[in-house]
């Protein structure tokens, strides 16, 4: 709980006294529903299904962006019900959608076993490398990224980055396949130039890295130091000073920890 008290000149914070705030009893607090029916009725259409062992609801398609809501806590054995009496496509939806709901809730471990198990949907290789990558096992997330089929998916500039990092880590005998993905036509996003400006440095190829780096109209961003990391080790395969940061990067000066003063 925090206390906002205006003043125009300054106080004694331990004289200051704290407002008593009387809040409503809990009964007179209004239940609230979920926002949008058309974002769960998929949802609570699954658990009466189960609860009636009646006509199961289709599985929402992935362009739809339903995702189950991680606080609708009673849709897991529902979910078993739904993988256990469905077949094909259908079966590998609703498996997708159960490793998004346990990710969702935190269980990471049984989200990384399910997604594991959901083959032909691209997404769900996706989410399934960002688990693994986030569990320390980056073989297996560039495993999963290789396994997604789906080519709008492949160019998509959030995978691309994601991937190059993945193959990136796994060592330079990935440099070959990083270039492969990197050179695809996809959209013009501004991860995907920062990730060839770090395939050049990975080359060697300094100077067209630097000229990349330094020629691209970035949009400014807060708090985030990757062109930063990027323009450091250019300097230090250069031997130049790093300062100034060059404005061109578009990031701010802060502490990279998030304090907005100098610690002694």
């Amino acid at each position: 709980m925090e206390f906002w008290i205006p003043s125009a000149k300054p106080l004694d914070i331990y004289a200051l006294k704290i407002p008593t705030v009387q809040l409503r009893p809990i009964k007179d607090v209004p239940l609230f529903e979920w926002a949008r029916e058309g974002d769960v009725k998929v949802w609570r259409d699954l658990v009466q299904a189960y609860a009636s062992q009646g006509r199961l609801p289709r599985p929402p398609e992935i362009d739809q962006s339903l995702w189950p809501p991680s606080g609708m806590e009673d849709l897991n054995a529902a979910f078993k019900w739904a993988i256990e009496k469905t077949k094909d496509a259908e079966k590998e939806h609703w498996k997708f959608y159960y490793g998004t709901w346990l990710a969702g809730r935190g269980k990471k471990r049984e989200a990384i076993a399910v997604l594991s198990a959901t083959g032909s949907v691209g997404v769900a290789q996706a989410l399934l490398a960002r688990l693994l990558t986030m569990d320390g096992d980056i073989e297996g997330a560039a495993k999963a990224h290789r396994s997604v089929q789906e080519q709008w998916l492949q160019r998509h500039p959030q995978i691309i980055a994601a991937r190059d990092e993945a193959l990136r880590a796994l060592g330079t005998q990935t440099l070959a396949e990083r270039e492969q993905w990197l050179g695809v036509d996809a959209l013009p996003d501004e991860r995907i130039i920062e990730r060839r400006v770090q395939l050049l440095i990975d080359k060697s190829e300094v100077q067209a890295a630097k000229r990349l780096l330094l020629s691209t109209p970035f949009q400014k961003v807060h708090q985030r130091y990757v062109r930063t990391a990027l323009w450091k080790q250019l300097c230090e395969k250069l031997n130049e000073p790093c300062l100034p940061i060059p404005a061109e990067l578009g990031e701010d000066q802060l502490a990279a920890f998030g304090a907005y003063r100098e610690f002694a």
